[in-house]
């Protein structure tokens, strides 16, 4: 089994034409109106009839006693009358006057990533999550907000246990940069679903860094205020740690889709940074350098022993190979942190570009292998991770749509399922290296909306996740062996 792309796949050609696709040129939806409490309840009653049933009493329920119960004013002052508020019944509202068939793929690709950790198939030994047993729903938002979520332990005050998922309406155009779903559902609906796994993974990392500082490339000084007062496992010990939530997020997206969240990120950071990579950020941000989010990608990709290790090995040098390509100013001059005030900014911090790359492979093996006790012993790639199989479907998908074939593959060769995950995996992987984005894009939407049609949940039956639905066989391959031995003649159709 070979890799799909190559570094040189993701070409400035590409990225130029991903920049034209953010350029929104939706059609006008009718301003949502909201600022009355009876125009909030007109919408939330709206829900009841376009959100399925098990999200009335996790969701509407709940947030319909919110609006009935207090002050108006007081509400749109504590949920933000321009933030959680107008997301909470812009959702609603949505489902009838957005494009449903790319609402609906967009919710399909969701559901698919967060069931891949949180359906009972899944979580089998492991607790149930403490914030939200349900799939979030999603919601198009603006274009200067980029990619962003409302985790359930947000809304959990007031009653809500659901989180929201939002992209930028102009991503319709562009499914490539749908990678981010990866980060923001795989990654942190899945993070904040469980009370206590960012304190330890981040305290884990810690203390492995500290452990680390006599290494050669990690005792090397960092420069902070004009003094070398630390060295980098003493600075990467509490810079990982601060940066805990966005880096297991990263890592998160990549086990349960696969390199493409990798090459997707890359593509979006490069698309949003005028096709170089961010090596000065300022103190204050949340997420690791760019270069820093590949690489972590790219060791994650090596880590992950349920698929081939020359795959691995290809696709992990394809993004280094990115890094290489578009982020020399910090292999020239290291990362540096700084401050941002009404005089201008100021240098705060100016680490080694090798010692930070050395501490990204503890930070990948800690996140993605370590057994945690807010996990019951578990890591998170035990509960989901890329495998041989799931590679195998998204090269097919990917040829397919490359090849402009009408119909997405129902059934791997091996009568493997054919998930969300696999079918905006494969979208991802043809974008690389097809150039009709448009084309494409639209040919993976109306295949995940396929798969949204028969999704069991927004059909209304009474269960959290499709992969609750499942049994099991006490016999491994019991129908083969019976063809084998002519006790069931192949022929006949099996059902």
């Amino acid at each position: 089994m070979e890799a799909q792309i190559s570094g040189k796949d993701l070409s400035l050609e590409l990225l130029r034409r991903s920049s034209e696709c953010l350029k929104d040129d939706q059609k006008k939806t009718s301003k949502l109106k909201y600022k009355t409490k009876d125009q909030a309840l007109s919408i939330i009653y709206d829900g009841y009839t376009t959100i399925p049933k098990i999200y009335h009493e996790v969701f509407l329920d709940p947030f319909k006693k919110l609006v009935e119960g207090y002050d108006y004013a007081l509400i749109q002052k504590a949920l933000g009358d321009e933030s959680l508020l107008y997301d909470l019944l812009n959702c609603i509202h949505q489902r009838s006057t957005q494009d449903l068939k790319a609402t609906s793929a967009f919710e399909e690709s969701v559901a698919d990533l967060y069931d891949g950790y949180l359906s009972n198939v899944e979580r089998s030994g492991i607790k149930a999550p403490d914030y939200q047993a349900f799939s979030p729903l999603v919601i198009w938002g603006g274009d200067d907000a980029g990619p962003y979520t409302w985790p359930a332990n947000f809304g959990s005050k007031f009653g809500l246990k659901i989180s929201l998922v939002s992209m930028p309406a102009a991503y319709k155009r562009n499914v490539a940069l749908w990678a981010a779903i990866g980060h923001e559902v795989g990654g942190h609906d899945i993070v904040r679903a469980d009370k206590g796994l960012l304190p330890e993974l981040g305290n884990i990392i810690e203390a492995k860094l500290i452990g680390l500082k006599g290494s050669p490339k990690l005792s090397e000084s960092v420069t902070i205020n004009g003094r070398d007062d630390y060295s980098v496992a003493e600075f990467a010990a509490q810079y990982w740690r601060k940066r805990i939530d966005e880096t297991a997020s990263d890592v998160c997206g990549v086990l349960n889709l696969g390199p493409a969240a990798g090459f997707g990120l890359a593509l979006l950071l490069l698309t949003l940074r005028d096709n170089r990579l961010a090596h000065s950020l300022s103190a204050q941000e949340v997420h690791p350098f760019d270069p820093l989010r590949i690489i972590l990608a790219a060791d994650v990709i090596r880590s992950v022993r349920d698929l081939d290790f020359p795959t691995c090995e290809a696709y992990a040098d394809a993004l280094e190979y990115v890094v290489n390509e578009y982020g020399s100013d910090a292999q020239n001059e290291g990362f540096i942190l700084h401050s941002r005030t009404k005089n201008g900014h100021y240098l705060e911090a100016k680490i080694p570009y090798e010692g930070m790359r050395e501490t990204v492979k503890t930070v990948a093996e800690v996140i993605s292998s370590t057994r945690l006790k807010s996990l019951e012993y578990h890591s998170l790639s035990e509960i989901n991770t890329w495998t041989n199989s799931d590679e195998i479907l998204v090269k097919i998908i990917a040829d397919d749509l490359q090849d402009n074939k009408d119909e997405a593959i129902e059934q791997g060769p091996d009568e493997q399922m054919v998930y969300a995950a696999h079918l905006l995996a494969g979208g991802i992987m043809a974008l690389m290296k097809n150039r009709e984005i448009e084309r494409v894009s639209e040919d993976t939407i109306a295949s995940l909306v396929t798969l949204h049609e028969k999704n069991p949940v927004w059909k209304g039956f009474p269960t959290h996740f499709r992969g609750d639905l499942y049994h099991h066989s006490l016999v491994p391959g019991y129908k083969d062996s019976l063809k084998e031995q002519g006790l069931v003649d192949s022929r006949i159709d099996e059902r």
